[in-house]
């Protein structure tokens, strides 16, 4: 609705909509209440209605008819009921109807609440903004009707919840017998979904505390089912049922709230989620979100050994860090001489796409660290951390990880720019030149240039490392899912020129290692490529990694000598080194925790989410009182 409805309208429509049932007249009134003063507030709205209703005789008359028959004829139950309006078994399936429902909207030719509200949710009012409305002027809106018709829809709704949290415990336990449960059939008899049927039928609730105290125990079980998805993997569609069960008990819950007295929250709540059913972004988010949820729970568990929080693991945490900087010294030489290399440019990408992959994948082999893969599987870590340690126990975690990832950053610039330096210096000695040519080494420094494209490609290759990330928990699940550490070990072909025992080894070192191998890989691929795909584009595509380019400059300082820091444009490319290891991780870890976050319907603890519990950190290590 883009053009507002006048109150003559209202009434002049309404004259002749009271003879017959049509959403039009209550669609009207919704446009006429909810955007005709948008700088009021909903309390002033009703204030107002209330006012009209008292001093107008024929708007009042026009009101009382068509509210009288809209409780004679409304239906709630599929209101209540869809959790995320369609009931499809498939999560593309479900997809593909939520996005035809947002693009082709057509008005019910039946008398579903379910619409009404979708109206409702569409007008310039927010659900935020209802949260202030005041409970006593809603209902104070009862006395210009008759006390039978508001005890009738009180009935009426009651019943329909009745109904709804019946409907809703049917379904479950539908999905509960389906193979996306791995449990017995008698264990599936004796279940607490079963018992609930027990509690609950079409017109009454016969026990409510006991009813209520089984849902609250079908949704640990479910949690509990989630959280081990984390060792045994899950497909797609088996998570989607999984979490349709979920938001089914979340429903019955707030249904339950709203069935023993009005809850202002509880039917929030529904309007919340039904109002995020039309938002094509949440839309994106909330599906893509049922496997980035197991991912970034793999991502935690990796993400835990990354933090250190004592003076031992910190050690531990520098050598291999330093480690982690050796290899990419030479990683940096291997570069540089086969970007010397006549051959078409694919083919070079592709060169330089093995020499990434190689060195990532042999500093992972050996137990070192390369500080910017850290960031993103940290993040997942900490989101998962939200909801199990109190803010305090949080903010202790936030100041292990902030000290864990700077010591990893200092080990590896720390070592990869001395080792770079000891590789120019031999080959200064035995070749009497450094692998780096005066040409290069100026471009070089030229394009690290902090006001060059640097943050931009920083910011890009950010958003890569969490991809890679993303994609190590995606193998890792897909290996797990497809159990193929059982299908090669019973192949009589795979692995057939090893013996049994050494079979039992190889499958058990993919087992645990796949995910990390395909990650790195995945990274080192895109590193390589990205420049190249850029280039026959014509766009500005480049990376731009810390601890590479911190090796590039120290070997381009090296050929250019020592006397170039008289000259402006070092300094410029020293800064840019910084800002480029500031964006890596900072956009890396940010995207990492956001998509955590999004996947985790139970939100942050205590109502802190990231944001708030991040700004309180750094306010207080910069000083500031909260």
């Amino acid at each position: 609705m883009t053009e507002k409805t006048t109150l003559a309208e209202l009434i002049s429509l309404g004259s002749y909509e009271a003879k017959k049932w049509d959403w039009g007249w209550y669609v009207k009134f919704l446009n006429w209440f909810l955007t005709s003063n948008e700088k009021t507030t909903i309390n002033q709205k009703l204030d107002y209605l209330n006012h009209l209703l008292e001093n107008n005789t024929e708007f009042r008359k026009i009101f009382v008819e068509q509210w009288t028959q809209f409780i004679e004829v409304a239906q709630f139950d599929s209101f209540w009921i869809h959790t995320f309006s369609g009931e499809s078994d498939s999560f593309f399936q479900e997809f593909i109807w939520a996005f035809t429902q947002k693009l082709i909207t057509s008005p019910s030719g039946k008398c579903e609440v379910a619409y009404l509200m979708d109206c409702f949710l569409q007008f310039d009012l927010s659900v935020e903004q209802c949260k202030q409305a005041n409970t006593q002027k809603i209902q104070a809106l009862a006395q210009f009707f008759p006390p039978g018709k508001i005890v009738k829809l009180k009935n009426e709704i009651r019943t329909s919840l009745v109904r709804a949290v019946y409907i809703l415990a049917c379904k479950n336990l539908s999905t509960v017998y389906s193979s996306d449960f791995e449990i017995d059939s008698i264990d599936k008899h004796n279940s607490d979904f079963m018992k609930m049927l027990s509690y609950v039928n079409l017109t009454d609730i016969t026990d409510e505390t006991v009813l209520n105290s089984l849902n609250d125990s079908n949704l640990a079980k479910i949690e509990l089912t989630i959280e081990n998805f984390r060792e045994s993997g899950v497909s797609l569609n088996s998570l989607f049922k999984i979490k349709k069960v979920k938001s089914r008990l979340l429903r019955i819950k707030n249904l339950f709230k709203l069935y023993q007295s009005f809850n202002k929250s509880a039917l929030l709540a529904i309007l919340v989620e039904r109002q995020n059913f039309y938002s094509l972004k949440f839309q994106f988010f909330h599906y893509s979100s049922q496997l980035i949820e197991v991912v970034s729970m793999a991502s935690a568990e990796t993400g835990d050994h990354y933090v250190a929080r004592t003076r031992q693991t910190m050690g531990q945490l520098w050598v291999s860090a330093c480690g982690g900087g050796f290899i990419t010294g030479f990683t940096v030489l291997l570069k540089t001489l086969s970007s010397y290399l006549y051959v078409a440019p694919f083919l070079s990408g592709f060169i330089s796409s093995l020499n990434y992959g190689f060195c990532f994948v042999l500093i992972y082999l050996c137990g070192f660290t390369l500080a910017t893969k850290q960031p993103a599987a940290i993040a997942a870590h900490l989101a998962y951390q939200w909801k199990k340690l109190n803010k305090s126990e949080i903010l202790k975690e936030i100041d292990a990880v902030f000290k864990s990832q700077f010591l990893a950053v200092l080990g590896n610039v720390g070592i990869v720019i001395p080792t770079v330096l000891g590789l120019s210096y031999l080959s200064d000695s035995m070749l009497n030149q450094s692998f780096m040519t005066p040409e290069k080494a100026t471009a070089q420094i030229d394009s690290m240039a902090v006001f060059s494209f640097t943050p931009f490609y920083a910011v890009l290759t950010g958003y890569f490392l969490w991809f890679s990330t993303f994609i190590s928990g995606v193998a890792d699940n897909f290996f797990k899912v497809y159990q193929f550490d059982k299908l090669i070990l019973n192949s009589p072909k795979i692995l057939s020129f090893l013996s049994p025992a050494r079979k039992r080894k190889w499958v058990e070192f993919f087992k645990n290692n796949f995910g990390a191998l395909m990650g790195n890989l995945v990274l080192g691929f895109i590193l390589g490529l990205v420049p190249v795909f850029g280039t026959f584009l014509g766009l500005p595509l480049d990376v731009r990694h810390v601890t590479l380019s911190a090796g590039t400059l120290a070997a381009a300082v090296y050929t250019l000598g020592f006397d170039l820091f008289s000259h402006p444009a070092i300094y410029l490319a020293i800064v840019g080194v910084i800002i480029t290891g500031i964006l890596n991780l900072s956009v890396s870890f940010m995207i990492s925790l956001r998509v955590a976050e999004s996947s985790d319907e139970s939100g942050s603890l205590e109502g802190a989410d990231s944001r708030s519990l991040l700004h309180t950190y750094l306010r207080k290590k910069l000083g500031f009182k909260n």
